[in-house]
């Protein structure tokens, strides 16, 4: 797992830009001396993601040529605090790179591929199982208390992850 600086990930959509993507590209292997000189974001699946955001991105190279990936999918977590909030306890991100970063390749089946992924390190995610342990073994209805207890307590989320992964369309 590759851990970064928080202020290395973008939050925002767009937050992409092409320093940034070429960076991206050049730490994971898919570009080498070709620099990305523009990027068109185009949200999908606006207003369904629950805990993502999602977007296709049109990229141009500085040289003219397409020496990358001429589109690829963007996927960073949700500006929506309580659906980020669920999607952290339960490990969403880190489970998505996770699986991009070390199982996908190993299925019989066709999944995207991946051109980068990174997290910030996380100190809580080992409490966050057992947090879940407990949270399992409650009746619903404490559940729901301690749920609205911690969206109000929460601060926003340090936590950042960005995925960037072949586009099948």
């Amino acid at each position: 797992m590759t851990y970064k600086d928080p202020s290395e990930l973008p939050v925002r959509l767009d937050e992409l830009g092409t320093d940034w993507l070429t960076s991206a590209f050049r730490e994971s292997g898919v570009l080498r001396d070709s620099k990305i000189s523009s990027i068109e974001i185009e949200p999908i699946g606006q207003g369904e993601g629950f805990v993502g955001v999602v977007a296709r991105l049109r990229l141009g190279y500085a040289d003219g040529t397409t020496r990358g990936p001429a589109t690829v999918i963007a996927k960073l977590p949700t500006p929506v605090g309580e659906n980020r909030m669920m999607g952290e306890l339960m490990g969403v991100y880190w489970r998505e790179i996770f699986f991009y970063r070390e199982l996908a390749h190993k299925l019989p089946i066709r999944t995207p591929g991946l051109y980068y992924a990174a997290l910030t390190e996380d100190p809580m995610r080992i409490k966050q199982f057992k947090l879940v342990a407990i949270l399992d073994r409650m009746p619903g209805f404490l559940v729901d208390k301690v749920m609205a207890f911690a969206k109000k307590s929460m601060k926003e989320s340090a936590q950042r992850y960005a995925l960037v992964i072949e586009d099948l369309a």
